[in-house]
């Protein structure tokens, strides 16, 4: 992944079936310390989360983590976190 993706889907396998989730989203901490989080979806096999990077949410060269926050009916909870290298663009 490189500063200033657009379009890139991050994305978390949780292992489960998370098909009921009421609400899910993608947390995230920049290598600055930054952090946030970003609406998400439940992936097309109902096992995992995505997001797709829109214009400035990957603004920062370094190691980032990802961590998925899913609510289902029964169960309120996060994923294990996913870390990920941003290197600089060669523009």
């Amino acid at each position: 992944m490189q500063v200033g993706d657009v379009g890139t889907t991050i994305s978390i396998d949780v292992g489960e079936d998370i098909s009921a989730a009421t609400a899910v989203k993608i947390h995230y901490k920049k290598p600055d310390g930054t952090v946030g989080n970003w609406t998400a979806s439940v992936a097309d096999d109902d096992q995992g989360v995505e997001y797709n990077t829109k214009s400035g949410d990957i603004n920062v060269v370094g190691l980032w983590q990802f961590q998925a926050h899913i609510t289902l009916p029964t169960w309120n909870g996060y994923s294990t976190i996913v870390k990920q290298q941003v290197n600089e663009a060669f523009v």
